[in-house]
């Protein structure tokens, strides 16, 4: 009986252990599953930053040329002349155009001049 006694005290001992062992294992599993999810979730968000600033960064780019055209078309033919453009330059759109809109636009002509610059342009 004592023989009895010492082998199921050891075959306890052994599930004790190994139910202790799958709880690590699945402690660690779970870590591990949080640490990737974390991961790819911050991977994600970059990406997603990343791309909303290159359409911020474009939009803006959008309304600079639209506001070059819209300049430029409120001008009349031989201040476009003096630029070195023509009506049908205006016409192709701002993409196509040779300058931007601070070399094209006189400071006296753009809507939103300053005082100085008006100074400056008489």
């Amino acid at each position: 009986m004592n023989r009895e006694f010492s082998h199921e005290y050891a075959s306890r001992s052994y599930v004790n252990t190994a139910h202790a062992e799958r709880a690590e294992a699945i402690a660690r599993f779970g870590f591990l599953v949080i640490a990737g999810a974390d991961r790819g979730l911050r991977r994600t968000i970059e990406v997603l930053s990343a791309s909303a600033g290159g359409l911020i960064q474009r939009w803006q780019e959008y309304q600079a040329r639209r506001a070059t055209h819209r300049a430029l078309s409120a001008l009349d033919d031989r201040l476009l002349r003096d630029i070195g453009l023509t009506r049908a330059d205006v016409e192709l759109g701002p993409n196509e155009l040779p300058i931007s809109f601070d070399e094209a636009v006189p400071a006296a002509t753009r809507p939103s001049a300053s005082i100085y610059e008006l100074k400056r342009a008489a």
